[in-house]
Protein backbone atom coordinates (compact mmCIF):
# COMPACT_ATOMS: atom_id res chain seq x y z
CA UNK A 1 0.00 0.00 0.00
CA UNK A 2 2.76 2.17 0.92
CA UNK A 3 4.75 1.66 -2.25
CA UNK A 4 1.49 2.27 -4.15
CA UNK A 5 1.34 5.85 -2.82
CA UNK A 6 4.81 6.77 -2.76
CA UNK A 7 4.10 5.63 -6.47
CA UNK A 8 1.54 7.83 -7.24
CA UNK A 9 3.34 11.03 -5.16
CA UNK A 10 6.34 10.63 -7.75
CA UNK A 11 3.87 10.04 -11.10
CA UNK A 12 1.89 13.53 -9.58
CA UNK A 13 4.66 15.92 -11.47
CA UNK A 14 4.83 13.63 -14.55
CA UNK A 15 0.40 14.16 -15.06
CA UNK A 16 0.85 18.07 -14.53
CA UNK A 17 3.84 18.29 -17.00
CA UNK A 18 1.46 16.32 -19.66
CA UNK A 19 -1.39 18.90 -18.28
CA UNK A 20 0.67 21.83 -19.35
CA UNK A 21 1.94 19.98 -22.31
CA UNK A 22 -1.44 19.57 -24.12
CA UNK A 23 -2.70 23.08 -23.13
CA UNK A 24 0.27 24.44 -24.66
CA UNK A 25 0.15 22.01 -27.93
CA UNK A 26 -3.24 23.36 -27.98
CA UNK A 27 -2.67 26.79 -27.86
CA UNK A 28 -0.09 26.88 -30.74
CA UNK A 29 -2.65 24.59 -32.80
CA UNK A 30 -4.72 27.51 -32.53
CA UNK A 31 -2.82 30.02 -33.34
CA UNK A 32 -1.66 28.24 -36.34
CA UNK A 33 -5.16 27.09 -37.49
CA UNK A 34 -5.06 23.64 -37.15
CA UNK A 35 -8.10 23.48 -34.35
CA UNK A 36 -10.82 25.56 -35.43
CA UNK A 37 -12.17 27.59 -32.36
CA UNK A 38 -15.72 28.46 -32.47
CA UNK A 39 -14.68 32.19 -30.39
CA UNK A 40 -11.87 32.32 -32.62
CA UNK A 41 -14.10 32.31 -35.83
CA UNK A 42 -16.81 34.76 -33.65
CA UNK A 43 -14.13 37.03 -33.24
CA UNK A 44 -12.95 37.37 -36.47
CA UNK A 45 -16.13 37.49 -38.09
CA UNK A 46 -17.17 40.41 -36.10
CA UNK A 47 -13.91 43.02 -36.36
CA UNK A 48 -13.60 45.36 -37.89
CA UNK A 49 -15.90 47.05 -34.92
CA UNK A 50 -18.26 49.48 -36.91
CA UNK A 51 -20.08 51.31 -34.44
CA UNK A 52 -20.55 51.93 -30.74
CA UNK A 53 -23.04 49.57 -30.01
CA UNK A 54 -20.53 46.46 -31.26
CA UNK A 55 -17.53 47.70 -29.26
CA UNK A 56 -20.11 47.54 -26.46
CA UNK A 57 -21.28 44.00 -27.47
CA UNK A 58 -17.48 42.97 -27.50
CA UNK A 59 -17.03 44.50 -24.27
CA UNK A 60 -19.47 42.16 -22.38
CA UNK A 61 -18.48 38.89 -23.91
CA UNK A 62 -14.73 40.00 -23.83
CA UNK A 63 -15.56 38.92 -19.69
CA UNK A 64 -15.61 35.43 -20.46
CA UNK A 65 -12.06 33.91 -20.16
CA UNK A 66 -12.73 31.97 -23.61
CA UNK A 67 -13.88 34.76 -25.46
CA UNK A 68 -10.61 36.82 -24.03
CA UNK A 69 -8.49 34.14 -25.21
CA UNK A 70 -9.65 34.05 -28.31
CA UNK A 71 -9.39 37.85 -29.12
CA UNK A 72 -5.64 37.53 -27.57
CA UNK A 73 -5.53 34.64 -30.31
CA UNK A 74 -6.45 36.40 -33.25
CA UNK A 75 -4.71 39.88 -32.33
CA UNK A 76 -1.75 37.68 -32.12
CA UNK A 77 -2.53 36.29 -35.65
CA UNK A 78 -3.32 39.81 -36.74
CA UNK A 79 0.01 41.40 -35.20
CA UNK A 80 2.88 38.58 -36.18
CA UNK A 81 6.28 39.52 -35.75
CA UNK A 82 6.07 42.89 -36.40
CA UNK A 83 5.71 45.31 -34.00
CA UNK A 84 2.93 47.92 -35.89
CA UNK A 85 0.70 48.38 -33.63
CA UNK A 86 -1.50 50.59 -35.62
CA UNK A 87 -2.24 47.69 -38.32
CA UNK A 88 -3.70 45.77 -35.10
CA UNK A 89 -5.76 49.00 -34.12
CA UNK A 90 -6.92 49.45 -37.81
CA UNK A 91 -8.07 45.71 -37.91
CA UNK A 92 -10.22 45.81 -34.82
CA UNK A 93 -11.77 49.15 -35.15
CA UNK A 94 -13.26 51.07 -38.40
CA UNK A 95 -12.27 54.99 -38.76
CA UNK A 96 -15.68 55.80 -37.46
CA UNK A 97 -15.54 53.89 -34.11
CA UNK A 98 -12.14 55.19 -33.59
CA UNK A 99 -13.09 58.57 -33.90
CA UNK A 100 -15.07 58.20 -31.25
CA UNK A 101 -12.46 57.13 -28.54
CA UNK A 102 -9.30 57.64 -27.09
CA UNK A 103 -6.81 56.85 -24.13
CA UNK A 104 -8.13 59.36 -21.44
CA UNK A 105 -11.58 60.58 -22.61
CA UNK A 106 -10.64 64.18 -23.51
CA UNK A 107 -12.38 66.28 -25.95
CA UNK A 108 -15.24 64.72 -24.96
CA UNK A 109 -14.79 60.98 -26.69
CA UNK A 110 -14.89 58.08 -24.84
CA UNK A 111 -12.49 57.31 -22.62
CA UNK A 112 -10.64 54.11 -24.28
CA UNK A 113 -8.34 53.19 -21.22
CA UNK A 114 -10.76 52.01 -19.44
CA UNK A 115 -12.32 49.75 -21.92
CA UNK A 116 -11.79 45.58 -21.59
CA UNK A 117 -9.72 45.91 -25.05
CA UNK A 118 -7.10 47.93 -23.46
CA UNK A 119 -6.38 45.16 -20.98
CA UNK A 120 -6.16 42.73 -23.82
Amino acid sequence: MRAKCEMEAQNKPLRECKVVAKKIERSVLRMTGEIQDGNLNDVASSLPLQSSSAVIEIEQKLKEPEYAQAMITFIHKIKGLSENLSRVIRSIFSDDVLELYNWDGTWEKIVASGQNFARI
